[in-house]
């Protein structure tokens, strides 16, 4: 080959460009489909990431809902809803959870990671994801009290006695829940007859008792006041009070107009002969709103069954202890809008006794009259039928039909008293994200 020749092979293999496209496609061809790859990758792990925090909220939301349970049983159902709620929207890989007691909150930590596709061209396997989340209750008060029938017939199949036990354990949770810092639980307690029974050491000198004027007693109130009831009975005294009241004359047996000494029919009349009741005054004593919960689980076991029944008499000693006025002042008051106000009410039978007389129809209108004026004061009233009573009355006492349960066997008891524990403390928590 001459020189001319050679040089013109050259020149024209260096302008030759043929070959140097597909070389260049093919050294392209490879970050371009991990670029495409990329997209579709991280927008399935952005997916598996939302799932994620779904399940954690739901975790974090369902342990703090359950603060009244131990820690181990709330960290088994915070575990429990994030591995259904993450079952339900499609589960990622290599799945971690945690949750933390924070105290008012509970913290939860997710993480997990997402196989990719085209991206592992580029050697990426996996995509990491993380997620937290916090369930918090607000700084907020409680005020629950326990109105339960003490009458003759929750002796039957040991009613009277599984009832203690739950109301302890109703009490225990309660006690659980105000460990959280921040709130404020108080519960009270009002075991009911044809009467109810106060601390006679606490209050036999309370102005707002109507006793027979006795010179002996050294009150020295100068009120020279006769019953005005037919029951029999030797005369009032305060020194021999035991404790029991039955009901204020109408209108004020199902109201909570605080006593005035200057009007008689709203004083609050004593028995200290146990003329009126068959339950002769040995019923378990009514205790006021408080946080001492031993004091009050003492005062649950003191419960025993005796006596007739007089349901609008209880109800309305469950208002007078979640208000703020007398004859109990440790409720606060009802304008105070970050205050929960909840009352319980339960029987195993039909209003049989009152001092008005003995007509359960009669009776049942007071009933009626006494649960309007205890939800028109925003109270959440739950109802509970034990075996036997009126259904229907104790449904329409209830803020709501869903809070009426109607008990067909004694030992549902426990169960449903950790069943309004649980929902009594969802409701106060009232929880943020």
């Amino acid at each position: 080959m001459s020189g001319t020749n050679k040089t013109g092979w050259l020149a024209r293999f260096a302008h030759d460009t043929k070959g140097n496209v597909a070389v260049i496609f093919g050294v392209a061809l490879v970050p371009m489909i991990a670029l495409a790859g990329a997209a579709m990758d991280f927008s399935s792990a952005y997916n598996a990431r939302a799932k994620l925090q779904v399940a954690a909220d739901a975790a974090a939301l369902a342990a703090t809902r359950n603060y009244g349970k131990s820690w181990s049983k709330r960290k088994q159902i915070a575990t429990d809803t994030f591995n259904q709620n993450l079952a339900a929207l499609g589960v990622p890989d290599d799945v971690e959870f945690s949750i933390v007691d924070e105290g008012r909150s509970h913290l939860v930590n997710a993480t997990a990671s997402k196989s990719t596709s085209l991206l592992g061209i580029v050697g990426i396997h996996n995509v990491p994801i993380a997620v937290e989340a916090m369930a918090m209750t607000p700084v907020a008060s409680l005020e629950v009290v326990l109105v339960l029938d003490n009458t003759g017939s929750m002796g039957s199949s040991n009613k009277i006695g599984i009832l203690r036990d739950s109301a302890e354990n109703f009490v225990d949770m309660m006690e659980t829940a105000a460990a959280i810092p921040g709130k404020t639980i108080k519960v009270g307690l009002v075991p009911f007859t044809t009467m109810v029974r106060l601390d006679p050491d606490t209050y036999r000198e309370a102005d707002w008792l109507l006793f027979e004027d006795d010179n002996s007693n050294g009150r020295g109130n100068g009120r020279g006041r006769g019953r005005g009831r037919g029951n029999s009975g030797s005369g009032e005294s305060a020194a021999n009070w035991k404790g029991c009241i039955y009901d204020r004359q109408e209108p004020y047996d199902v109201d909570d107009t605080p006593p005035d000494i200057d009007k008689e029919k709203t004083l609050f009349e004593p028995d200290p002969d146990n003329g009126f009741s068959s339950s002769d005054c040995r019923m378990a004593m009514v205790h006021e709103l408080s946080n001492n919960f031993s004091s009050l689980r003492n005062n649950i076991d003191d419960m025993r069954a005796e006596g007739n029944t007089n349901i609008p008499l209880g109800v309305i000693w469950g208002l007078h202890l979640l208000s703020s006025s007398e004859p109990f002042t440790q409720g606060d008051p009802w304008s105070e809008v970050e205050t929960t106000k909840v009352m319980i009410v339960l029987t195993d039978g039909e209003n049989t006794q009152s001092r008005h007389g003995n007509s359960t129809a009669a009776i049942d209108q007071r009933t009626r009259k006494a649960c309007t004026e205890v939800k028109d004061h925003d109270v959440l009233v739950y109802t509970v039928r034990v075996v036997n009573g009126d259904a229907d009355l104790l449904r329409s006492c209830a803020t709501d039909a869903s809070m009426f349960t109607d008990i067909r066997n004694a030992s549902e008891l426990t169960p449903t008293f950790e069943k309004l524990a649980a929902d009594i403390i969802n409701r106060h928590l009232r929880l943020t994200m």
